[in-house]
């Protein structure tokens, strides 16, 4: 809010400088650091950009990160970033059936996150997280005071917009086309000193906390298939059934295939037994006298 006073009041003290003459220059920059000096050390009016970082062991990092996504909106602040990652460290399959195995796999599970939340809470939010925990790892906050760069980003801002209204109102019309560019590159430069001291605002407002979050290791047991196509063959009394079985089948149907030829089967045995009876009937040759 001083800020602000001390904006009215430089623009007080130009007017006062343009009416007065060039005397007053150096009154006017008396004043300015006057009211730089009281604003610089008013702890109300400091602006201090907070940040912090804490490390911790958890017992199950997920359900911890939901908990400090609840408390953080409870606080009026916000989660920008989540990541959560499970890393497999190891695993082994046994056999459990003959068409099934157990699989036991060992993973190591973190979480990192990023919470915005307003600076007068940033303290409490800290230390309820830490109670979330089995211990705390590592805990750090800086500190960094960017009240004088705040103000002198506010002076120079002035002075651009002091500038830039005088040009507009005693650039003469010949000029206007040569001093476009430049009116365009001081009318930029105003805009990115606004939007530089609002980051400022903010970032002082709002402050930045990374979590790192750690859970032991973890074993998962599940019985999966088992992907071998040698572990589903039948067992030793099952394989001889189904032989049996089979050549049974095996015998029936090469007994339906001989139904299916008993045409060729009778005129087979009627010509055996006509050409056995021809034999039988014909007479024996005698053998020659030597």
């Amino acid at each position: 809010m001083k800020i602000r006073v001390l904006k009215v009041l430089l623009a007080a003290l130009c007017l006062f400088s343009a009416c007065k003459g060039p005397n007053t220059f150096k009154e006017q920059d008396q004043d300015v650091a006057a009211a730089i000096d009281s604003i610089a050390n008013d702890p109300k009016a400091q602006k201090l950009i907070i940040t912090a970082e804490m490390s911790m062991k958890v017992k199950n990092a997920s359900k911890v990160a939901e908990k400090i996504a609840d408390l953080t909106t409870a606080y009026h602040g916000k989660v920008t970033n989540h990541y959560l990652r499970s890393e497999e460290v190891g695993s082994k399959e046994m056999a459990f059936s003959s068409d099934s195995l157990q699989r036991v796999t060992i993973f190591h599970t973190t979480a990192d996150m990023t919470l915005q939340v307003p600076s007068d809470s940033l303290d409490r939010l800290m230390t309820n997280i830490s109670k979330m925990g089995i211990y705390v790892s590592s805990r750090r906050m800086d500190i960094e005071n960017r009240t004088l760069d705040l103000l002198a980003s506010e002076l120079k801002l002035n002075n651009r917009i002091e500038i830039a209204d005088q040009q507009r109102s005693y650039r003469p019309k010949n000029q206007a086309s040569v001093e476009a560019d430049k009116a365009l590159a001081l009318r930029d430069k105003i805009v990115d000193d606004h939007i530089n001291n609002q980051r400022i605002e903010m970032a002082a407002r709002m402050s930045t906390l990374k979590l790192s979050l750690d859970q032991s290791q973890s074993v998962i047991v599940e019985r999966i298939a088992n992907g071998d196509p040698g572990a589903y063959e039948l067992t030793l009394f099952k394989r001889l059934a189904f032989a049996l079985t089979n050549g049974w089948s095996i015998f029936m149907s090469f007994m339906i295939g001989l139904a299916n030829l008993w045409v060729f089967i009778v005129i087979g045995a009627a010509l055996w037994w006509a050409v056995h009876k021809h034999y039988r009937r014909k007479p024996a040759v005698p053998a020659a006298n030597i």
